[in-house]
């Protein structure tokens, strides 16, 4: 949260964080995006940060007037597991339902995707807006974040200043 309050503080952007699933990621992503267009006969929107107030998201794509896509390019293991259960981890759920907020869509497609499986390489489900989920855990999270995020750069300007 440091690094974040440093850039809102300075309009600097920090380096951030990598790891192996978040380069898998920028690798594959393209090509599950276009295996999913070819699958389901749809074009996938690319976009940038959304922003809702002092909130946003990094769609993956955007779907038509009402969806969008979410691509994990999942290490084997992980992709297997989401594969055999036919649902999204739970852990995406923050993640995609504010996408879905910020938005404003109606629906999201999870997509796990890992070309070096030779079987079962791709993996979808429907994701709905959940309002519930939005407005009494999502948004009160982000809205606590954001007074947490605005007290530390207040304590930090008044360190500074001491």
């Amino acid at each position: 949260m440091k690094c974040l309050a440093d850039e809102k503080r300075y309009g600097e952007r920090q380096d951030g964080f990598s790891c192996q699933a978040m380069e898998n990621g920028h690798a594959y992503e393209p090509f599950a995006r276009k295996f999913y267009e070819d699958k389901y006969g749809v074009s996938v929107e690319q976009v940038g940060f959304i922003k809702m107030g002092q909130i946003g998201c990094s769609p993956d794509g955007l779907v038509g007037d009402d969806g969008g896509i979410e691509i994990k390019c999942s290490e084997g293991k992980s992709h297997r597991k989401i594969f055999a259960k036919k649902k999204m981890p739970t852990i995406h759920i923050p993640q995609v339902q504010g996408c879905i907020w910020v938005s404003g869509r109606k629906w999201w497609d999870f997509v796990s995707y890992a070309p070096w499986e030779q079987e079962d390489a791709f993996f979808c489900i429907r994701i709905e807006r959940d309002d519930n989920y939005i407005d009494n855990i999502l948004k009160p999270a982000c809205e606590k974040f954001l007074q947490d995020l605005n007290d530390l750069i207040e304590i930090n300007d008044i360190t500074k200043r001491s």
